[in-house]
């Protein structure tokens, strides 16, 4: 009798242990919802006073230090200082922006977070097909990454391709970026081959050409 009820107490402990556990698990369920829907109301208030807007020829100089800003903490492990050097005054130049945008036809769009410039985009309408629309570049300040702001700036060029028609959106990523891979492919974008590019001075550079079908 005295091991009978042994065992009728060992089990009666498992199942209290078992309805603790549970509810424990439960709890971390909730409080890990919780986390997640803070996550996403913070996300959504930091969007709320997000603004796109064209820029001109004249705001070279924000768009030169926004880049200045953000490629060596982008790229500074993946290239030498002097080949990051050499190609942001290569491309974000007054010269170069100048002649990307009156020439070559490069729109430059600003993102702003309460006025104030957090990022930007470059795109071609009909690249190279009147269906394609690239983004050439798109970046977003050090101290605003991580907010959904990268994704606000695609989602505003998705909108954007669709209403100008376009089903395709194209952009080249560097391929040791794998961060920056990652987040297309997240986006809906997909690998479909590879380009290299000479830049001049002896330097090389191979993007992957990524591609996503919009509006269908």
């Amino acid at each position: 009798m005295v091991r009978l009820g042994r065992i009728k107490e060992k089990e009666r402990n498992k199942a209290e242990a078992k309805r603790y556990y549970e509810a424990a698990l439960k709890l971390d369920s909730k409080l890990e919802g919780a986390q997640k829907g803070l996550e996403r109301f913070q996300s959504n208030m930091q969007q709320a006073d997000i603004e796109f807007e064209y820029a001109s020829s004249n705001e070279w100089l924000v768009i030169h230090t926004i880049a200045n800003k953000t490629w060596p903490i982008v790229y500074g492990k993946m290239i030498s200082n002097e080949q990051l050097m050499y190609m942001l005054e290569l491309i974000y130049s007054e010269s170069a922006i100048k002649t990307q945008m009156e020439v070559m036809k490069h729109e430059y769009i600003l993102g702003l977070q309460e006025k104030k410039p957090f990022g930007f985009t470059s795109i071609q309408q009909h690249f190279k097909e009147p269906n394609q629309l690239i983004i050439h570049k798109l970046y977003v300040l050090p101290e605003y990454q991580g907010n959904g702001l990268g994704k606000a700036f695609l989602d505003y060029t998705t909108e954007l391709a669709i209403k100008t028609n376009h089903d395709i959106l194209c952009l080249k990523a560097f391929h040791k970026n794998a961060r920056a891979i990652a987040f297309y492919q997240n986006m809906g974008f997909s690998i479909n081959g590879e380009e290299k590019t000479d830049i001049g001075k002896g330097y090389e550079i191979l993007d992957y050409i990524m591609t996503k079908k919009v509006g269908t």
